[in-house]
């Protein structure tokens, strides 16, 4: 967190100190909320699998501060076997009878 300090807290002109401490700001900031991703996979196909497809965001932002996706960088670095905590949200989102058809996502 004290990478991020210059993000929140510029210390004023002469005093070294920070306007707000770390503490603060963990006070201050919201939780995190749920992620949701589509599963990528047809269960007709792969009826014991289930597969997403995730774009990993890493970010410079303009203090010049690598901002990294909290979840879609934790997806990528989990391998095959390790136990992850997730929910499947029921969907309304059939795909077309038939498997020829393309579908447009």
């Amino acid at each position: 967190l004290e990478d991020f300090r210059e993000l929140f807290c510029v210390p004023i002109e002469g005093n070294h100190d920070p306007l707000i401490t770390i503490a603060d700001i963990l006070v201050l900031m919201p939780r995190l909320r749920c992620r949701y991703y589509s599963i990528s996979s047809a269960a007709n196909t792969s009826p014991s699998e289930i597969s997403m497809t995730v774009g990993v965001v890493n970010v410079v932002n303009n203090c010049n501060i690598l901002v990294q996706g909290v979840c879609s960088n934790y997806l990528a670095g989990v391998h095959e076997g390790d136990i992850i905590k997730a929910s499947i949200v029921q969907s309304s989102f059939r795909a077309p009878p038939n498997e020829s058809h393309p579908v447009i996502m």
